[in-house]
């Protein structure tokens, strides 16, 4: 049994505490296999000055303590281990992907393992169980809470256990490629939470506190953009053609190239007047919703609206859609 005290990155300049188990303990409430266990500690990444180093040790300190108290639990059978068979286990090479994965593979794991009850021979891994997961996703909370999982979250989640199914037949483990078998989770739209387009037409008459925020939710109501997009936004990534037809240039991810983003005339006009460099729009994270919040509530419309609401209202539309915006 070894338990090892991990950093966790928490933000730009701390790590979190973490006490990991190999293999996992029982939990004396949940009964449920526990992989990790947070502590309520932090350091700093870099600690500057003495203040920051005294920190670090003493929270460093007390983290040992409680790792050297789990060892003693663990000895004198107040804490149970969880005895995995060797070999055959489709929990065990999961785990082991989500060792050496980020975007949050670990959440992943922790919840299909919650699933299945900590083991899941291989020869159980088939179709019905993979479509079960599926439905199960689609239901679940987030953890110590009785909110539902974010569609987004889940989504990330089930791509996450079909790469570890095709990961498995690569591997030998499993005789079919169960990797298509549950259908991917497809984002809904809630109709509900949609902007309507006399709702948009009445935002044109109504101040608001913070000049960008009307020009963001016109932007995305004719591009489709999503929110986070027009965070990263720079006025470097717009270019003009030699026809002078604007683009905007982002680079893909995962193939390295460049994507082509053609904006029509009344988008751009939203921008406003086109500057060397620096962002499009004000990165005020938080502010900026409280913002639209205030500018909403003002004009008399639902609370539960986001600037993701905006993003399926006019793109669909014949072009007839730019006189809402003139």
């Amino acid at each position: 049994m070894a338990i090892e005290l991990k950093q966790v990155p928490n933000g730009p300049s701390m790590y979190h505490l973490v006490l990991v188990y190999n293999p996992p303990v029982i939990g004396n409430k949940s009964g449920k296999p526990v992989y990790e266990e947070e502590l309520r500690f932090t350091i700093y990444r870099k600690p500057s000055n003495p203040r920051m180093r005294l920190f670090n040790q003493d929270n460093l300190e007390r983290a040992e303590k409680i790792l050297k108290y789990r060892e003693s639990q663990i000895k004198k059978g107040e804490i149970k281990i969880l005895k995995l068979p060797q070999g055959n286990d489709f929990v065990s090479f999961y785990r082991q992907i989500a060792d050496t994965k980020t975007n949050n593979y670990k959440a992943s794991f922790l919840r299909f393992s919650e699933y299945c009850n900590g083991y899941m021979p291989f020869e159980s891994v088939n179709a019905d169980l993979c479509k079960d997961y599926r439905e199960t996703l689609k239901e679940a909370t987030k953890p110590d809470s009785p909110a539902p999982l974010s569609e987004l979250t889940a989504r990330q989640y089930l791509n996450q256990f079909r790469y570890v199914l095709r990961e498995s037949y690569k591997a030998g483990y499993l005789t079919e490629d169960l990797h298509d078998c549950p259908d991917e989770l497809e984002l809904e739209e809630r109709e509900e939470n949609l902007i309507t387009l006399s709702e948009l037409a009445l935002l044109r008459s109504i101040p608001c506190d913070h000049e960008d925020i009307p020009r963001m939710c016109y932007f995305i109501a004719l591009t489709g953009f999503r929110y986070g997009f027009l965070m990263n936004l720079r006025w470097e990534d717009i270019v003009y053609t030699s026809d002078k037809r604007q683009f905007i240039k982002t680079k893909v991810q995962r193939t390295g190239r460049d994507d082509i983003l053609y904006i029509s005339n009344e988008a751009m006009k939203q921008l406003g007047h086109k500057k060397k460099s620096g962002r499009v729009f004000s990165l005020n994270g938080r502010q900026n919703l409280k913002f639209l919040h205030r500018w909403l509530k003002s004009a008399g419309l639902r609370p539960e609206l986001t600037f993701e609401s905006f993003r399926l209202c006019i793109p669909t539309l014949p072009d007839k859609r730019y006189k809402l915006l003139k």
